[in-house]
């Protein structure tokens, strides 16, 4: 490689090609559009895109393993579910070059993870590179109301209403409630 000039001397035999490679893989990708302000939680598909600039380029020799746990639940080492082959099968690097790309989208309401490692052919490294924790959410929270949403409304009595609200996330939910207070001898509040 390199065009680097070398005197081999042959006695005959065991002859075995071999490579001279002293540049490291150098690895892209687009995790930083897996954080956002919603702690990295989306109502739509995400994209992984996962650039490989190396010359001795073998997909095998890549490590890329996805997990993921059901939505709204934190995602650790005792509960991850490895995903990688419902991710990997099928899909394939695309080459240009020196640069061999791999996407992937994720379109399943769950939260994921996407790790990268690995080697050359040379068994120079790639650098281990972690997405942050990102979750697909595209199901709307639900708001159930009880049958006589007039009682939530307008009420003389000192019930305690209630109003059910699910979403797997819910820890994650931006909600206000709003109270009103009717005046002295007003029947109803309008709305």
């Amino acid at each position: 490689r390199c065009d680097h000039s070398a005197t081999v001397n042959y006695t005959g035999g065991n002859e075995q090609a071999f490579r001279v490679d002293k540049t490291d893989p150098v690895i892209v990708h687009n995790f930083d559009q897996l954080v956002n302000d919603a702690e990295n939680s989306f109502n739509s598909d995400k994209e992984v895109t996962i650039t490989i600039t190396e010359h001795n380029f073998a997909p095998e020799l890549v490590a890329i393993t996805i997990y993921r746990v059901g939505a709204g639940q934190p995602l650790t080492v005792g509960n991850r579910q490895d995903c990688t082959k419902e991710y990997i099968d099928g899909n394939n690097w695309s080459t240009v070059g020196n640069d061999h790309t791999i996407s992937f989208i994720f379109s399943s309401n769950y939260v994921y993870q996407v790790i990268i490692g690995g080697m050359d052919e040379s068994g120079r490294k790639i650098p281990e590179c972690i997405s942050p924790v990102f979750e697909i959410d595209k199901i709307k929270p639900v708001l159930k109301a009880p049958a006589n949403m007039e009682a939530l409304i307008y009420t003389n009595d000192s019930t305690i209403k209630s109003i059910e609200f699910m979403d797997s996330n819910i820890a994650k939910v931006k909600y206000s409630v709003v109270s009103y207070r009717m005046k002295v001898n007003e029947e109803k509040i309008g709305y």
